[in-house]
């Protein structure tokens, strides 16, 4: 069952940055860092803002935003699994016409994907390589 995105962060299931929107069934997440794509780059592997960090019965997928498709791009991103605690990265596609036109720049904060939040019934929990990835210790 899908979990209300007030309760994500409410139970810090997610740590929101100044760019995290809430929507009415998810939660739109931001790129860390401003992102050019200039004549002929087809695509870019980009960190979130957001920081999970998930209980082990609490999995995410991650939805690219129509705005995306709109503007001709296409997004690959997925599931975090139950116990993930990190900044997703997700792949960022640009258009064939990409290749004849100037740079597109999609600033910091620019929301790509929208992650909702289920309830599993899990095997294990995430204890993979990327575990921990891009998260800053704070002090």
């Amino acid at each position: 069952m899908q979990i209300n995105p007030c309760d994500v962060l409410r139970k810090g299931w997610l740590v929101p940055s100044e760019h995290t929107k809430v929507q009415q069934v998810g939660i739109d997440l931001s790129i860390s860092e401003a992102v050019t794509f200039s004549e002929g780059e087809r695509w870019k592997v980009v960190r979130l803002n957001e920081e999970m960090h998930l209980p082990e019965d609490v999995f995410a997928l991650l939805f690219p935003r129509s705005t995306m498709f709109r503007l001709g791009f296409i997004v690959q991103c997925g599931v975090c699994d139950p116990g993930y605690c990190g900044r997703p990265v997700v792949t960022i596609f640009a258009p064939d016409t990409n290749r004849e036109t100037n740079e597109v720049v999609f600033d910091k904060g620019f929301r790509v994907v929208q992650a909702i939040f289920f309830r599993a019934d899990s095997v294990s929990t995430y204890n993979g390589s990327y575990q921990g990835e891009g998260i800053v210790k704070r002090w």
